[in-house]
């Protein structure tokens, strides 16, 4: 979950690239967020194509690009972490 990413150990230490036992955690961290982002990344690409449908089905498109802007926030944010 989000909250696992969020809780994660940090990965950035000396040990975490100089040790093996601290490398293990960093590869199973690393995986981990990857995984989570990538979860996410599609979740936003079905939220974004049924954007594309209510557009179709009259949504203004002020308000679809307001949405899309939203997305954008929310994948910049996570880019971030």
């Amino acid at each position: 979950t989000m909250r696992t990413f969020l809780m994660a150990p940090t990965v950035t230490r000396a040990r975490n690239f100089y040790t093996r036992p601290g490398r293990r955690e960093r590869q199973l961290v690393q995986e981990h967020a990857r995984a989570l982002l990538d979860r996410i990344a599609a979740r936003l690409s079905s939220l974004s194509r049924l954007v594309e449908e209510l557009k179709a089905a009259g949504l203004p498109a002020n308000e679809a690009t307001r949405i899309r802007l939203y997305f954008l926030n929310i994948t910049t944010s996570l880019h971030q972490l």
